[in-house]
């Protein structure tokens, strides 16, 4: 495994995020916030597809997928017992969160009306979840 000596620190923590006390302790910090995060933007997708319902058609299938793999990411940030769990976990959900609205977004009549307000909320819960800025690009990138 590489280690500080082999590579540089910034590079290190860049990809590796850091030495496994340091992943402890961020383990320790995000426990909790990833979970709060997770269930707000479940909650959001939630209240969001029941207000969009009666006005648009909605491809029910890819709905009830995007809702599972969100409970799943939940679920897993739930049970999760190392830092790399929290962020496969949160990667997990908010691929799922990104897919769902954009389920939403393809049922209405003003789909540009969505992009300012996911944009925010996809970007401001993101950011606590990943320890990495790797990890937090990748996934903006892939969003």
């Amino acid at each position: 495994m590489f280690t500080t000596r082999s590579l540089s620190p910034a590079l290190y923590y860049l990809f590796f995020s850091g030495e496994p006390e340091q992943q402890q302790r961020f383990f320790k910090e995000l426990h909790f916030i990833s979970i709060v995060i997770l269930t707000f933007g479940l909650s959001c997708w939630l209240v969001t597809f029941s207000l969009t319902l009666s006005r648009a058609s909605l491809d029910h299938a890819h709905a009830a997928m995007s809702l599972a793999g969100m409970l799943v990411g939940l679920v897993l940030a739930l049970y999760a017992r190392s830092l790399q769990a929290i962020i496969a976990s949160g990667t997990i959900s908010v691929l799922f969160i990104s897919f769902g609205f954009r389920v939403l977004m393809l049922g209405t009549e003003e789909p540009a009306f969505w992009v300012l307000p996911l944009g925010v909320m996809i970007t401001l819960t993101t950011a606590p979840i990943f320890s990495g800025i790797a990890y937090y690009l990748g996934v903006s990138l892939y969003v």
